[in-house]
C-alpha cells in the first residue's frame, strides 16, 4: 500500500511530506506515528539556515504544537547539525532583517514549546543552529557533537552561557549575549522574589559587566512576574533581613549610576524590590502584562529600594498617591506615569533582546527602543489626575484624609505617616542618601503615631549599621 506524489503513504506509519526532492528541498518535514521530524537539508553548506528554511520551520512548528505528540529535528549528512545563519543572508540589507526576525520567532517558539522538542545535535553546531536546539527540551549530544559544553557553552564569538548551577537549581542565571550580559531572576514560583542569594550575586556581576560590556539586559523567569519585591520570610529575618537589604540597597544604587545602558524588561508583576530592579535603570519595558505597585504601607512597611526618591519625582503627585495607597498601575500606564520607558508587547520581547545583543553604543540601544515603543493609550486616571493632585499636595496625612474621605483607612497609620515624611524628604535628596487582611497596627489609628514615632525612623543609626555607599554624597 503505497501512495506515489508529494506524500509517500506506509499506512499508519510513515508520512514523508516533501514539496521537492531531496536534491532540491532545503527543509524537510515528515511525521512517523504522529511524530513530526525536521530535517535540516544543506548538507554541503553544513545545514546553515537560510529564509527559505525557516519561513517553512516556523508555521510547521505552529501547526505540530496542537497535533503531534512530539517534535525531533536533525540535520543531513555526516558533519552538521548545523553551523548557523547563512552569512550571505545574515549580512544582506534586505534579507538580513526578514531572515532574523523568522529566526528569532522560531527560537522563542521552540522556547515555550507545549510539547517535546528533541535535537539531535549530532556534528558541528553553532550560531543558528544552537537557537533551533538549546531552547527546546531535549538536545542529545553523539561523539561528533562540537560544542563547549560545562559551565560555559560557548557560541564562538557570539554566545557565552555562564551557568555554575542548572536551571532548576540557580536562583539567578548571567548569560553574554555576544557583548551584552543578560540577569534573569530565576524564582518563578515565587514571582522571582529577591533573596540573600540572588542580591549577592547580582551585586558584583553588575561591578564587573559595568567595564567590559556594552549594556545590561535583566528580566524575570515565567510568564508571571518580572520581580514581586523581596521575599518576605528573608526580609523580617532579624539576622538575615539586614544583610539582605544591606545588598538589596546597593545593588539599587549602582544600577541608579550605571555607566552603561541598562534594560529592564518588567513584563509581568513588578513590585517593591522588583521596581528597586529596574526604575533606577536608564531603560525600563513595560508589556501589557505589566502590574506595579508599592504595597508597603499595606504590610506595615513604607517605600524603600530607592521609592522615597523616584516617587516624589512622578508628575502631578502620582507618586504620594501610589506610596500611600498602594494602588497598582498596569500596562501603557506604567509608561504614562513615568515608571517605564517603553512599552513593547510581550510576544516581542525575544525578538528586541536579540536585536539588543548586537548594538555598540548608546545611540543604537536609544534608536532600536523606540522603533519597537508603542505610543501608550490614553492614562486611565486621567479623569482624577486634577483630584490626585490636589488631594496629595496635603502637607498631613491628616490633611491628606480629609481631603481623600475613603480608600486610606485601610492602610497602615504608622506607615502612611512614615511613607508621607519620607516621600516629601526623598524630594530633596539624591538616590544614594536612602536606604494577612486582618492586621493588628501599632499604632492603631493615626491619632496614636505621634511626631516623635515618626522621627525615630530617620535617626541616624550607629556608625557600624549604616549603609555607606562608594562615591555617595553622605
Amino acid at each position: 500500500m503505497l501512495k506515489l506524489g508529494i506524500n509517500l503513504t506506509r499506512t499508519g506509519s510513515l508520512i514523508v511530506n516533501r514539496a521537492m526532492s531531496s536534491q532540491e528541498a532545503d527543509v524537510l518535514f515528515e511525521t512517523l506515528n504522529n511524530v513530526g521530524i525536521i530535517t535540516l537539508n544543506r548538507p554541503k553548506a553544513l545545514n546553515s539556515l537560510n529564509t527559505s528554511m525557516v519561513s517553512k520551520i516556523l508555521p510547521q512548528l505552529q501547526e505540530w504544537e496542537s497535533n503531534k505528540a512530539l517534535v525531533i529535528v536533525k540535520g543531513a549528512g555526516e558533519k552538521a547539525f548545523c553551523a548557523g545563519g547563512d552569512v550571505k543572508v545574515a549580512i544582506d540589507k534586505v534579507e538580513g532583517p526578514r531572515f532574523f526576525r523568522t529566526e528569532y520567532s522560531v527560537n522563542q517558539l521552540i522556547g515555550r514549546y507545549k510539547i517535546p522538542y528533541v535535537a539531535f545535535i549530532d556534528g558541528i553546531t553553532m550560531g543558528g543552529g544552537i537557537g533551533m536546539s538549546v531552547h527546546g527540551r531535549y538536545r542529545v549530544a553523539t561523539e561528533k557533537t562540537m560544542l563547549k559544553l560545562g559551565i560555559n557553552l560557548t557560541r564562538t564569538g557570539s554566545l557565552i552561557v555562564n551557568r555554575a548551577m542548572s536551571s532548576q537549581e540557580a536562583d539567578v542565571l548571567f548569560e553574554t549575549l555576544n557583548n551584552v550580559g543578560i540577569i534573569t531572576l530565576n524564582r518563578p514560583k515565587a514571582l522571582n522574589s529577591l533573596n540573600t542569594s540572588m542580591v549577592s550575586k547580582i551585586l558584583p556581576q553588575l561591578q564587573e559587566w559595568e567595564s567590559n560590556k556594552a549594556l545590561v539586559i535583566v528580566k524575570g523567569a515565567g510568564e508571571k512576574a518580572f520581580c514581586a519585591g523581596g521575599d518576605v520570610k528573608v526580609a523580617i529575618d532579624k539576622v538575615e533581613g539586614p544583610r539582605f537589604f544591606r545588598t538589596e540597597y546597593s545593588v539599587n544604587q549602582l544600577i541608579g549610576r550605571y555607566k552603561i545602558p541598562y534594560v529592564a524588561f518588567i513584563d509581568g508583576i513588578t513590585m517593591g524590590g522588583g521596581i528597586g530592579m529596574s526604575v533606577h535603570g536608564r531603560y525600563r519595558v513595560a508589556t501589557e502584562k505589566t502590574v506595579i505597585a508599592m504595597p508597603e504601607t499595606k504590610i506595615g512597611l513604607f517605600p524603600d529600594v530607592g521609592g522615597s526618591y523616584f516617587l516624589p519625582r512622578l508628575p502631578v503627585n502620582l507618586g504620594l498617591y501610589l506610596g500611600l495607597t498602594g494602588d497598582r498601575l498596569k500596562a501603557k500606564d506604567v509608561v504614562k506615569a513615568g515608571i517605564a520607558t517603553h512599552f513593547v508587547s510581550s510576544r516581542r520581547l525575544y525578538e528586541l533582546e536579540k536585536l539588543l545583543s548586537r548594538c555598540s553604543s548608546e545611540v543604537e540601544v536609544d534608536s532600536l527602543l523606540n522603533k519597537f515603543n508603542e505610543e501608550p493609550d490614553e492614562f486611565s486616571l486621567a479623569p482624577h489626575v486634577q483630584h490626585i493632585n490636589y488631594c496629595f499636595a496635603a502637607p498631613s496625612i491628616e490633611e491628606v484624609i480629609e481631603r481623600l474621605e475613603k480608600t486610606i483607612h485601610s492602610m497602615c497609620p504608622g506607615s502612611l505617616k512614615i511613607t508621607l515624611k519620607a516621600l516629601q524628604r526623598g524630594a530633596q535628596l539624591e538616590l544614594a542618601q536612602y536606604k494577612d487582611n486582618n492586621p493588628q497596627w501599632n499604632p492603631r489609628t493615626l491619632a496614636d503615631v505621634t511626631d516623635e514615632y515618626v522621627e525615630s525612623y530617620f535617626k541616624k543609626l550607629p556608625d557600624d549599621k549604616e549603609l555607606v555607599f562608594p562615591d555617595s554624597k553622605l
